[in-house]
């Protein structure tokens, strides 16, 4: 909606449809210093490893593959162990638990999951013990005046900063 509002539909169309497609090729996740698991929403059921997560088939555009879904998809829960339906989100995602990340990163050999795909009104939060960041910047949309962090890495300390607040 916001590239039809911007630019019509006779040049909105087809950009958006060459962002679908550059989206669908993108990685799905990254590692940063070896350290932080860096996703848009959170960890899939079944067992998932880095190695999988880079097999992972491109370019799926829908996405098709479960696996790339619930990568984009899901969220942490510090309510639930493993993994349940996820009702705010629908069919196909699901809430993950403490139980999900430790093993995961323990797995890995990795520190953190860092996430950005949650609204939380404070512009970030912490789930299972410190060990999942949500980050949140979006200003577009409905969250026009809510605040905004980032998540600066430095000399191997991470710092939360605010970049925007309430209107």
């Amino acid at each position: 909606m916001e590239l039809l509002r911007r630019f019509g539909p006779y040049d909105g169309d087809p950009l958006y449809d060459k962002l679908k497609d550059i989206f669908s090729q993108m990685p799905i996740a990254a590692i940063l210093n070896n350290e932080y698991f860096l996703v848009h929403g959170g960890l899939p059921i079944g067992h998932v490893s880095i190695d999988n997560i880079a097999k992972l088939p491109k370019p799926d555009e829908l996405p098709s593959n479960e696996t790339t879904f619930q990568l984009l998809w899901n969220d942490p829960s510090d309510y639930v162990k493993e993994h349940e339906p996820n009702i705010m989100r629908g069919p196909g995602t699901y809430v993950f638990g403490q139980a999900v990340t430790e093993r995961f990163l323990n797995e890995s050999g990795l520190k953190m999951i860092i996430r950005g795909h949650e609204y939380v009104p404070q512009g970030f939060k912490w789930n299972h013990g410190n060990k999942v960041l949500t980050i949140f910047t979006s200003k577009a949309g409905p969250y026009t005046g809510t605040r905004t962090s980032i998540a600066v890495l430095s000399e191997g300390s991470l710092k939360i900063v605010n970049i925007g607040s309430e209107s």
